[in-house]
């Protein structure tokens, strides 16, 4: 688990996992894949301080946990931080708990995505993380270049809060869409309800910039979707 090449149904764009913080992740997701295997307390894995990170890799640093939940302590934040920094490579954080960017904002890689996982715009009682609106309001203005969106696994949602929560996110990237892949029969939406999301998100992804040939649509953000929503389209 913890440094190794990305595989299976993780982003496309990653080469690499690294967590520096392993045991079981203060916020219980129903959904989470780890929940299937025996769980140690929340730790901080020292002997990844020995891990040569490499280079020119994409690493997704925390895909088994969220290092940024509130039960980890800032020391621990800053000190993995701080070792990415040695290495010359692109890196990716995904937190439930965006809050906690804002401490360490200046710590951060150069070649650096700050994410927030947003299953819906609606506060189901299937995790212990902030809710969603709190971890959107955390974020939205949070003041740094690169951003990105995952909204996986897709929960039944209301289509005009949903759009409202990516619009009014600065500096984003792109927005990453996936299913559950585990069966745990959560409340998913409809292949209607996704389509028409699909398309409005693609009109509110798209600005109208004056170039030389005249007026022209730009993509403010990329649109990546994973091979499992195929499941519910």
């Amino acid at each position: 688990m913890s440094f190794r090449e990305s595989k299976g149904n993780m982003f496309g764009f990653v080469t690499h996992t690294a967590n520096f913080v392993s045991g079981k992740c203060p916020h219980d997701c129903l959904f989470c894949y780890l929940k299937r295997f025996p769980q140690k307390e929340i730790h901080l894995d020292k002997k990844m301080f020995n891990t040569d990170l490499g280079k020119g890799n994409y690493i997704f640093i925390g895909s088994g946990n969220d290092m940024f939940a509130n039960e980890v302590p800032n020391s621990w934040i800053t000190d993995i931080l701080d070792y990415c920094n040695n290495f010359d490579n692109k890196y990716l954080f995904l937190t439930k708990n965006p809050k906690r960017y804002n401490s360490c904002i200046k710590r951060f890689p150069k070649n650096t995505i700050l994410g927030i996982s947003l299953e819906s715009d609606v506060n189901y009682p299937i995790t212990n993380a902030p809710a969603p609106r709190e971890r959107w309001k955390q974020f939205k203005n949070l003041n740094f270049p690169h951003k990105m969106v995952c909204i996986e696994p897709i929960l039944d949602f209301h289509i005009k809060y949903l759009l409202n929560y990516i619009d009014g996110i600065e500096n984003l990237d792109f927005v990453v869409i996936g299913a559950d892949s585990k069966g745990h029969h959560l409340r998913e939406p409809t292949s209607r309800k996704i389509s028409c999301f699909l398309e409005e998100l693609k009109q509110i992804s798209l600005t109208t910039v004056l170039t030389q040939k005249g007026i022209e649509d730009k993509e403010r953000f990329k649109i990546i979707i994973k091979p499992n929503l195929a499941r519910l389209l």
